[in-house]
């Protein structure tokens, strides 16, 4: 019996190339936590990039884990939160600024941008479509990852200027992660996972890109969508459909969830 099914959001619940969620696949997803089974997101986003992309107007999760497992949030609670040390987060601020870039710094319910926007991040957010943070200096606040916005020319120079418990991951061509933690979906869905005490077998788990293996790695029902990489196919337990084609709806409808 499944009693727990994790989704990741981009491509698999939220299809950009119509920019909005896949409403039959949502309003599955609210039929199979009425009838019992919990619900998480677990995505690379930040907490206030779920907020603003409006998932919260059309489903109630009963948790999240957000920023790739960094932030988990079980019913309003934060029960796990891997942080950037302050040193750390001054000496990338400095860093960033040096090569006249601006980056996101991410809490675990705010995001602020700590020099003025510029071409980079406007470029990032006509794909990821989020508000635009104001501007704040750091204060020394929790900070559970950054957002870099950057072309990979910077790349290399970064790298061996950021300090060394940084670690840089580039998933767009003007987006980069920046991290001290594992920074993997999977170190998230054992914490809730533990926290409910729920086995691998009684967890699902749907998702489409690289980042989602590691979740995979945690749950013995792993949906890997049509639309998804061939890596995390080939580390699946089952294939579904393509988003647009409904596949999360259809694989709960396959396994009797709804």
């Amino acid at each position: 019996m499944i009693k727990i099914i994790f989704f990741d959001i981009d491509w698999t619940i939220y299809d950009h190339k119509v920019k909005s969620f896949n409403m039959k696949s949502l309003r599955a997803i609210k039929k199979a936590q009425k009838l019992g089974v919990k619900i998480f997101i677990c995505t690379s986003r930040s907490y206030h990039s779920v907020e603003t992309l409006g998932l919260f107007a059309y489903l109630n999760p009963d948790g999240l884990i957000t920023s790739n497992g960094s932030l988990v949030i079980i019913d309003d609670e934060i029960v796990r939160l891997e942080k950037i040390a302050s040193e750390d987060m001054i000496k990338t601020i400095e860093v960033i600024k040096s090569h006249h870039l601006t980056m996101e710094y991410v809490c675990p319910k705010n995001v602020y941008l700590v020099a003025p926007k510029n071409d980079y991040v406007d470029k990032l957010f006509a794909v990821y479509y989020e508000d635009m943070p104001e501007v704040k200096d750091y204060e020394g606040e929790d900070v559970v990852t950054c957002l870099l916005f950057a072309p990979s020319e910077y790349d290399d120079i970064l790298i061996k200027e950021l300090p060394s418990k940084i670690k840089y991951y580039r998933f767009d061509d003007y987006g980069v992660d920046l991290s001290s933690a594992s920074y993997k979906k999977g170190d998230g869905v054992k914490t809730v996972l533990n926290y409910f005490g729920y086995r691998k077998d009684e967890a699902m788990a749907f998702g489409d890109d690289l980042a989602d293996i590691t979740m995979f790695n945690e749950v013995k029902f792993s949906i890997a969508m049509g639309n998804a990489k061939k890596e995390v196919k080939d580390s699946s337990f089952y294939v579904c459909e393509n988003i647009e084609e409904d596949g999360v709806y259809n694989t709960l409808k396959k396994f009797d969830l709804i």
